[in-house]
């Protein structure tokens, strides 16, 4: 398992891998493309292309079309998620992140299944 947080004299501090957007984005990345769903979801968009797109003109500007949205939001949450990461520091703050975002996962869940 891969800490991202590491002990010093100082205290608690974040490790240099996730204070900059782009360590943080190919972390990001990574997990996107090893999660099962945005693989099958991806997979479903390339192979249900509509029968317009038969020439390699419009296939790629529909990838493309795909893609840049999805790294746009992937770039936004990381860049997001580093600034919070460096004012938000120490045991009770990621006590408190830790739980609101379990907390929000368990809502929408609930959501999805009685919604």
């Amino acid at each position: 398992m891969t800490k991202f947080r590491h002990d010093t004299e100082e205290g608690t501090q974040v490790s240099n891998a996730l204070r900059q957007p782009w360590k943080a984005f190919a972390v990001l990345l990574t997990a996107t493309l090893a999660n099962p769903v945005a693989i099958v979801y991806f997979a479903t968009l390339v192979l249900s292309l509509p029968a317009g797109i038969s020439n390699p003109e419009n296939g790629l500007m529909f990838c493309i079309g795909v893609l840049l949205p999805s790294l746009c939001w992937m770039m936004l949450l990381s860049l997001v998620g580093v600034a919070i990461g460096m004012v938000l520091k120490g045991r009770h703050a990621q006590f408190a992140t830790g739980t609101f975002g379990g907390c929000a996962i368990i809502a929408l869940a609930v959501w999805n299944t009685f919604g």
